[in-house]
């Protein structure tokens, strides 16, 4: 799972946190190598998000109010409705073309990110035109259904925070857990 670099990099934060009132001392003096897989693959007391890989598209949809891409005000036929219904329109369509036949969206790529939350804000549907968003205030909602929490791990090995409207989430370079073996592995390495 991880590459050279990384086994060593974790291998000096195995021992910094070895060493006397760290949270895995008894653990790494005794080699109990599934009390430090459950560390590093727990979640920290402090949340950190990350942009998930493998965003679930039904969860990206369920985020979204469907009822702020209809116009509230009644159709006039007016060249000003047209154009607001057009908006309204192409910005539905780019949310479909990103959503359809995936069952899962990259959510650590910003395109993606910037698509999606584009197709969910500034809808001219309001009374009078007035914008509303059917992802939340400033894409809020979808890109919250794009993060999830991160592991020890995922933090230990992330890059830096990437923002997108509202939210903030760490880009992850390791995904996933870290097996007993690995660790072991990894401890055993020379310093």
């Amino acid at each position: 799972m991880l590459n050279s670099t990384q086994r060593a990099a974790l291998r000096v934060d195995m021992v910094a946190l070895s060493q006397a009132g760290q949270p895995l001392q008894e653990a790494i003096a005794t080699e109990n190598w599934q009390v430090i897989a459950d560390y590093y693959n727990g979640k920290p007391v402090t949340p950190v998000i990350g942009w998930n890989t493998v965003t679930p598209s039904n969860a990206i949809i369920d985020a979204v109010t469907w009822t702020a891409y209809t116009p509230t005000d009644t159709t006039d036929g007016t060249a000003i409705q047209t154009n607001r219904a057009l908006i309204i329109g192409i910005k539905q369509f780019n949310f479909q073309n990103i959503i359809s036949g995936r069952e899962f969206i990259d959510a650590s790529k910003a395109g993606i990110r910037a698509g999606l939350r584009d197709a969910v804000i500034a809808l001219p549907s309001g009374t009078l035109g007035a914008n509303l968003s059917a992802g939340g205030a400033g894409g809020v909602t979808v890109l919250n259904a794009c993060t999830r929490l991160s592991s020890r791990l995922e933090i230990l090995f992330a890059n830096a925070p990437a923002t997108t409207g509202p939210v903030t989430a760490v880009i992850y370079t390791v995904q996933g857990v870290i097996g007993i073996q690995e660790l072991s592995d990894i401890w055993g390495l020379l310093p």
